[in-house]
């Protein structure tokens, strides 16, 4: 089916916005507060300095030579005027993603060249047409209060509109954003939580309210405020977006380092929610609230405890495994290692998530396996090293991953007692990043710039090579510089000067 956009319905469900091509002229300048729509043009003046440079010069003080002996030159500051084209409307009616701010990219796309002058667009000479599918059946009109998540469609005469994904969705089920074609540029803010799908004909039996969450239906307790070890990860609450009519929504806390945000912010908040929660669905009632999870129901009993967890252990590195009432955690990976030689971050404790990670339950004694617990024995391999005249092998401690070393191929790293081996060139150059650092798991990006290396073990230096160089077979005849300390054999020709302190015999008669 063919709309003609002329047409007052098509032109406010389709933006035009972007059909608008810069002209050479400056648009209207960008006003903070304004709602803007992917294709709005605007204008800003943005400032540059160019850089400032020093040319040494002699005589100084004499002529164009400065006193400093240096000339000065750049530091000239120009200002000139630049079209932006929204390219998205989430962010572009934000003040903080102003074309002149450091986010301005996310929402803004600057034209190369400076503008002057006024813009003018030609109006179209003839009607533009827009080709849109058929849905099928006309979905349900919009209704205040329904809880409308992402996907969910609505029907506004014969024009059908999805809810958008998050974070956008949470305006779907506000008046202030209904879908509605006859709303003026800068007024339409439906568009910024709806966009049109096709059309429709007929009636349809769809379901617009998301599934509810698990648990019969029942809401979980209500969210309120708390620091960072209010919520824990996979941990369900229940938040009230509309009175009249009660709708009522379950949100799940996100994994660790993201638990963290779950108590300072609530799932609404347009500015943190989506950092610690995920949005699970609709419910009704009530249901007794779970505790914080533990580990997974699903999870085996793991046969055998390792080493008991101790607060004046300091040496536990990623990847060790320790027990706790039952219950095993292991080490998390660098950077966050570095909290399981604290005491202040024992495993289940307020601080736990930000060190260790749930294994699962436990019972009885179990064998040490490569590195159940804390590494303590040397750990330490060979490394030829260039050096003149021959090269010299060298004994290397194996540590942990370090962000910022410029490991090279055959360097060795370890998690817990496994030991890894950067890979030859071209590959090294990837074991210095962060995201191919190793891991415990048999797979993954680390594998393309490491391999395992086996466990920890105690090297020696081998013997010490065969001697450079032979020695000499015929000892030096060269004389000594210093003549040697033998005494003279002939007299003085001149007697000394100082007396004895005794006289040595009679004088002559």
């Amino acid at each position: 089916m063919l709309f003609r956009l002329e047409s007052i319905v098509a032109v406010c469900a389709i933006a035009l916005t972007s059909s608008l091509v810069s002209a050479g002229g400056c648009y209207p300048a960008y006003s903070a507060g304004s709602k803007y729509a992917i294709g709005s043009w605007v204008s800003t003046s943005i400032s540059s300095t160019t850089p400032i440079t020093y040319t040494a010069c002699s005589p100084a003080g004499s002529g164009t030579c400065p006193s400093s002996g240096y000339i000065k030159e750049g530091g000239v500051t120009t200002t000139a005027t630049y079209n932006f084209n929204c390219i998205s409307e989430y962010w572009c009616s934000q003040s903080g993603y102003a074309p002149t701010t450091i986010y301005a990219s996310m929402a803004w796309s600057q034209e190369a060249t400076a503008c002057s002058g006024t813009a003018t667009v030609a109006p179209s000479k003839a009607p533009i047409y827009a080709s849109l599918s058929s849905v099928g059946g006309c979905p349900a009109a919009w209704a205040a209060g329904t809880p409308y998540d992402t996907g969910s469609r609505v029907s506004v005469g014969s024009l059908v509109y999805e809810c958008k994904a998050w974070p956008a969705n949470q305006w779907c089920d506000e008046a202030t954003y209904k879908p509605d074609p006859t709303k003026a540029e800068g007024l339409d803010y439906w568009k910024q939580a709806w966009e049109v799908k096709g059309y429709c004909e007929g009636t349809m039996v769809v379901t617009t309210s998301p599934t509810t969450a698990s648990g019969g239906g029942g809401c979980p307790t209500e969210w309120s405020a708390g620091d960072i070890n209010k919520y824990k990860e996979g941990q369900r609450v229940s938040v009230t977006k509309t009175t009249t009519p009660l709708v009522k929504m379950v949100y799940q806390c996100k994994a660790w380092p993201y638990s963290g945000y779950c108590g300072q912010f609530s799932p609404l908040n347009a500015a943190g929610g989506m950092l610690g929660w995920d949005l699970v669905g609709g419910c009704s009632g009530t249901i007794t609230p779970t505790g914080t999870p533990t580990h997974n129901p699903a999870t085996t009993v793991i046969n055998g405890c390792p080493n008991e967890y101790s607060p004046t252990v300091t040496t536990y590195q990623a990847g060790d495994q320790v027990s706790l009432n039952k219950m095993v955690y292991q080490c998390r990976e660098w950077p966050n290692e570095g909290w399981c030689k604290q005491k202040e971050y024992l495993p289940g404790g307020p601080y736990s998530d930000m060190a260790w990670t749930v294994v699962g339950p436990c019972d009885g004694t179990m064998t040490p396996t490569v590195a159940p617990s804390a590494f303590t024995g040397a750990c330490m391999y060979i490394k030829v090293v260039t050096t003149t005249p021959t090269p010299t092998p060298v004994v290397y401690d194996i540590l942990t991953w370090r962000s910022g070393t410029l490991y090279e191929a055959g360097d060795r790293v370890r998690i817990g007692a496994k030991t890894y081996v950067c890979k030859p060139w071209p590959f090294y150059f990837w074991c210095r990043m962060s995201a191919y650092q190793p891991k415990l798991t048999s797979s993954g990006l680390w594998t393309e710039a490491w391999e395992t290396g086996g466990s920890c073990e105690y090297v020696s230096l081998p013997p010490t090579p065969v001697p450079t160089s032979k020695p000499t077979g015929i000892p030096t005849v060269t004389p000594t510089s210093i003549p040697t300390a033998t005494p003279t054999f002939k007299p003085t020709g001149v007697p000394t000067e100082t007396p004895t302190s005794m006289p040595t015999s009679p004088p002559p008669s």
